[in-house]
């Protein structure tokens, strides 16, 4: 998208006068046929006075300013690339980024009647209607484009709440050197065309990376409480998440007893159904859901509070323990974290790999999540001891190519792993046929691979041979 920011200047203007043109103008004060003042230069005091050219030939101005430009990185972060194969050549082509422009959006009118502010306060009002009335800025006023169906969609929205919440906007003004006015604060969000691409040859035959990450090290994380959920044999369907804690706490008005579901507290400070909580008690820390909320009149100026949980409690705790709300809505999750064996049922232990292992220190919170299931199950970390063992070198990583008799690349194609008669995993080969396992143990001779589309199976007898020519699956 070239000139993206004269574009969207462009638009809003276009978009202004359309709908204040085609708008019933006879409750207007002043004549809005010669509403003409499109101004997006920083404004000025002086237009309060009626000194501008416009003001002064009765042409109320709207003053679209552009006053900040950010990097829209909430949407960025999730953005993929696009690859497409031509020729035996792959081309990567970047995501085009987002960017947010924020705009102050005022009136200056003409002084009808000694109507000024009345006068400027209804054209407000209309230009109020129309930013609220389009989510989307309309593409026919995009120009730049022929085939509008290829458009991306430009969202605005108003922001002045969030802004008046922070003080910013009384510091815009001031920056401005201008009197404090009634504005729409207006953020639009947009894409800008980069146009980046990396070009490479590609090989088709050629084995998928094999083997993991070269680090020498594991770590095993000590949990409190023991683990209570299974979780499936693919730790790849396994997450890891750091959570902190928000500044709300309770505490327990009578004593907390296990295998019980019901807590009374003193005061309630903030905690709501749904949420998920902390018992920090030493050696019997544990992590509650809230089921439901219950508050009881006992005296004309005394009520108790009950909270109900969703599982039994597993400790008894004394009165006036703390009890404190985890941040859920912001856990951080740790991608780059893989299991060297399953969570176990009625275990404390977790044997761990990764780059991101280096976020998790003792006293954290996390917690692990089935990504089948969506389950989540929350410990405190009590211990963390690195190991000085390339036990890594114990797995391995397969993977290779799927094609037809012509040599022509099959996707979606179903693969499935085994560990003797056991099914491990299933993945389907990718649109250039191609299909990864992970974290296979190097020396086990049992491995196969079926594709159950035709009953085809595939010894695995050596995996360290396999890494070292093509693997190449002809159907």
């Amino acid at each position: 998208m070239k000139d993206v920011i004269g574009l969207i200047d462009s638009a809003l203007e276009k978009l202004f006068k359309e709908k204040l043109f085609g708008s019933d103008k006879s409750s207007y004060p002043f004549s809005i046929n010669s509403y003409e003042a499109y101004s997006h230069s920083i404004p000025q005091k002086n237009w309060c006075a009626g000194k501008h050219e416009s003001v002064a030939d009765n042409h109320p101005i709207i003053n679209i300013y552009l006053f900040d430009i950010q990097e829209a990185k909430e949407l960025n972060q999730s953005s993929d690339a696009t690859t497409s194969i031509n020729e035996n050549k792959i081309t990567k082509i970047e995501a085009n980024p987002y960017i947010h422009l924020f705009y102050i959006i005022t009136v200056y009118g003409i002084n009808t009647n000694n109507n000024l502010i009345e006068n400027e306060h209804q054209l407000l009002s209309e230009l109020l209607k129309i930013v609220l009335s389009n989510k989307y800025i309309p593409k026919k006023h995009l120009y730049e484009y022929e085939v509008q169906s290829s458009l991306p969609k430009i969202a605005m929205e108003l922001v002045h709440t969030k802004l008046l919440e922070t003080g910013d906007s009384l510091n815009i003004w001031s920056a401005l050197d201008q009197y404090l006015k009634p504005a729409l604060y207006l953020k639009v969000t947009v894409p800008v065309n980069i146009d980046k691409k990396i070009e490479s040859s590609m090989v088709l035959s050629k084995m998928i990376q094999l083997g993991v990450p070269s680090s020498k090290y594991y770590y095993t994380l000590a949990l409190r409480p023991s683990i209570s959920n299974d979780y499936p044999n693919n730790n790849d369907q396994i997450s890891i998440a750091k959570v902190n804690l928000t500044s709300s706490v309770v505490k327990n008005k009578e004593k907390i007893v296990s295998n019980q579901t019901n807590i009374v507290i003193y005061k309630n400070d903030g905690i709501e159904a749904g949420d998920i909580l902390i018992i920090k008690d030493e050696d019997k820390t544990e992590f509650i859901t809230i089921n439901d909320i219950q508050i009881i009149s006992i005296a004309e100026s005394d009520t108790k509070i009950i909270f109900t949980v969703r599982n039994k409690l597993l400790y008894d705790h004394e009165v006036g323990t703390e009890l404190r709300k985890i941040d859920v809505a912001n856990a951080q999750i740790l991608n780059d974290i893989h299991f060297i064996s399953i969570p176990q049922l009625n275990k404390n232990i977790l044997k761990i790999f990764g780059s991101d292992v280096k976020y998790l220190e003792k006293n954290d919170l996390i917690y692990l999540i089935d990504k089948n299931t969506t389950q989540k199950e929350y410990f405190q970390i009590i211990n963390k001891t690195d190991h000085n063992i390339d036990i890594l070198s114990q797995f391995i990583q397969i993977g290779g190519i799927v094609k037809n008799a012509k040599k022509i690349p099959l996707k979606n194609i179903k693969i499935q792993l085994f560990k003797k008669s056991i099914l491990i995993e299933s993945t389907t080969t990718n649109v250039d046929g191609q299909f990864t396992f992970s974290r296979l143990e190097a020396e086990c001779k049992d491995y196969s691979l079926k594709i159950p589309d035709i009953s085809k199976n595939i010894k695995l007898n050596n995996l360290k041979r396999i890494s070292q020519k093509e693997l190449i699956i002809t159907i």
